[in-house]
């Protein structure tokens, strides 16, 4: 996974950025990533400077951005100088790369939702347990829109292995009789 390449990388290249917002492809961490690729640009952040940047993102988070900036002080130092601008070009990379693998996933998150909201089963897929948008199109395309296999919810949901089915398996039947 790219976001597992992108925090081994910045655990020699910039160890203050890994753990520094909750998630590494968090939208915020993105956008710190891009401003703040270098231990240098990091040794001239100020509370006051880290706070004001955060606002001008529309930051909302709820750690002060005073906890942020002692995290990034108490973290090891990264790279410097030349070695560091050498591997903010690497960084750049990897964000380029999480960017785009987001964008598609945005879309493809955005193509399902719409192909199911459209869909005649819709409220079928939806009602069962634990089924948000994609697991509920996940399951209509492993299992399929045959309705007449599907004559009410309960049926589907024994197939989706959600509830109890009180019949046994034909083939579990002659197996068990051929035993005998």
């Amino acid at each position: 996974m790219p976001t597992s390449q992108l925090r081994a990388h910045l655990a020699t290249a910039l160890p203050a950025a890994v753990d520094l917002f909750a998630d590494i492809d968090s939208q915020t961490s993105l956008r710190f990533l891009t401003r703040f690729t270098t231990q240098d640009a990091l040794d001239r952040l100020s509370p006051k400077r880290l706070a004001a940047w955060l606002k001008s993102i529309g930051y909302c988070g709820r750690t002060d951005p005073a906890v942020l900036h002692a995290g990034i002080t108490a973290a090891p130092r990264g790279a410097t100088g030349d070695h560091g601008h050498a591997l903010a070009g690497i960084t750049r990379a990897y964000l380029a790369t999480l960017q785009a693998i987001t964008t598609q996933i945005d879309a493809l998150e955005q193509q399902i939702t719409e192909a199911l909201a459209l869909h005649p089963d819709r409220e079928v897929f939806t009602s069962l347990p634990k089924s948000g948008t994609v697991r509920a199109a996940r399951l209509l395309a492993e299992i399929g829109d045959a309705r007449g296999r599907f004559p009410t919810p309960d049926s589907l949901a024994r197939l989706a292995g959600v509830a109890p089915s009180t019949r046994q398996d034909p083939v579990a039947e002659f197996v068990q009789a051929a035993r005998v």
